[in-house]
This record gives structure tokens, C-alpha cells and sequence, in this order.
């Protein structure tokens, strides 16, 4: 990387891998990138009467917490959709790391089942996903996977104990050395 003496350990949760639309449109799986050209509309819904209409998932959330985030969702959503629009360039720049000696990293990752696919595929893509994750993990040395099955993409707001923990077992790891 380009800080190795600034980096002491890392956390990944549910992290993009630099190959991940590839080997996702190999099983059929085709992400479609936003036309940067539309962001004005984007903007434009996100800001102009749309209270409401457009509500992200709630999960475990309490409710306050969930209307504080959706309050949100104007600016939110607008750095979504350039995140989007930019992940091809991200993922590239990723890519190009493929070692991070051994500092300590524990990579999170969901293996939660989508209720809208049957039972086969989604069990299909879990795998890939697992597969990606297990890769990244590998990028140490000292790499750790940690597995949800019972938390999705969103495993942050889903079981944020398991991100804390993961955070404070890196600290205490790179103080051990």
C-alpha cells in the first residue's frame, strides 16, 4: 500500500473486492453502473418532495435511529450514487494491492441467504461472496474471516457489537507486537 508505516491493522466489513463484478457476472450477476449523466436527477428526487417515498431498510434499527438516518437520505443517497458511479475506478485502484504483509486484519462478511432468490442460488452467491471475502482476508498474513449468517450486506447496522468487537481485537492485536 502506499502507507504501510501509517497502517498497524484494519478492519473490512463487508467489503467490495476488486474482482467482484466479474466473478459475479460469471454466475449471471450483471451490476449496472449508474450514468454519471443523470445525477441531477438523482439530486433532484432526493431533494424535491420526495419525503418519504424513498425509504431505505430498517433491519434491527430503533426507530428513532432509523428516522434520524433516513433524514439523512438527500445527501445520503447522492454519495451513494457517486460511489456507484465510481466503483469500476475504485475497485481498479484496490486491485492493484495484493499484499499487506501481516498486519492485522479481520475481515467481516455476511452469509445471509436473500429471501428474494430461491434457496439454490442465493446459497450460490453466498458462496461467491464468501469465496471474495476469504481472498481479501488473505491479503495478511495475520488475516482473520469472521462470518454472519444471520446478518446481511448491512451487518454494521445489523449487529454493530460484531464490528466493535473486530475493531477493538485489531487494537489490542497491534499493541500486542
Amino acid at each position: 500500500g502506499e502507507y504501510p508505516d501509517e497502517v498497524a491493522g484494519m478492519v473490512l466489513v463487508e467489503a467490495s473486492h476488486p474482482e467482484q463484478f466479474t466473478r459475479f457476472a460469471e454466475l449471471g450477476v450483471v451490476n449496472e453502473i449508474p450514468d454519471a449523466g443523470i445525477r441531477p436527477v438523482i439530486w433532484m428526487l432526493s431533494h424535491l418532495g420526495s419525503s418519504g417515498r424513498f425509504k431505505g431498510p430498517r433491519y434491527s434499527m430503533p426507530e428513532d435511529v432509523y428516522m434520524t438516518q433516513q433524514a439523512y437520505l438527500p445527501v445520503s443517497s447522492m454519495a451513494w450514487y457517486d460511489e456507484s458511479v465510481y466503483a469500476p475506478d475504485t475497485l481498479e485502484q484496490a486491485g492493484r494491492i495484493d499484499d499487506l504483509g501481516d498486519i492485522p486484519l479481520i475481515v467481516l462478511a455476511s452469509a445471509k441467504p436473500s429471501s428474494a432468490l430461491s434457496a439454490d442460488r442465493s446459497q450460490e452467491l453466498v458462496n461467491a461472496w464468501i469465496a471474495l471475502q476469504t481472498e481479501l482476508a488473505g491479503l495478511s498474513t495475520n488475516g482473520e474471516l469472521r462470518i454472519f449468517e444471520d446478518a446481511g450486506h448491512y451487518l454494521h447496522d445489523e449487529n454493530p457489537d460484531a464490528v466493535i468487537q473486530a475493531v477493538l481485537d485489531v487494537v489490542e492485536a497491534v499493541k500486542s507486537r
